[in-house]
């Protein structure tokens, strides 16, 4: 069976050599065959695609070094902390708002100074 003409830019996509992407499309082919038990369909075709792109996306994953993808992992979710961060109330923020017992718990009450008098 003859492999799209698509196919090395999506193996070139997911960083993986043309060899390889011919034989995830062997692969992804076998596959539509057994969940669809035709041939030749729009539905073949469309299930072929879509097992195709999912072999490419865990193919990707595959050629990283194992201690760089959980880096890659969790730069979504430190993007995502970085953001709630920033919107967090800053110490001098909460001691304006008469909230300096919760700003800073760990100090005996009475000795956290105001930032507008200066005093106790």
């Amino acid at each position: 069976m003859k492999a799209p003409k698509i196919l090395p830019w999506l193996a070139s996509r997911a960083g993986v050599s043309e060899s390889r992407g011919e034989v995830l499309w062997a692969e992804a082919c076998q596959r539509a065959a057994s969940i669809t038990g035709e041939r030749d369909t729009s539905f073949y075709w469309g299930s072929t695609q879509r097992i195709l792109v999912n072999l490419l996306a865990d193919e990707r994953w595959r050629t990283c070094h194992p201690l760089a993808w959980p880096w890659l992992l969790m730069q979504r979710g430190l993007e995502a902390f970085s953001r709630g961060a920033r919107r967090w109330p800053s110490p001098t923020h909460t001691a304006h708002a008469g909230l300096a017992p919760l700003a800073l718990p760990w100090l005996p009450a009475g000795t956290y100074r105001s930032a507008e008098t200066g005093k106790q």
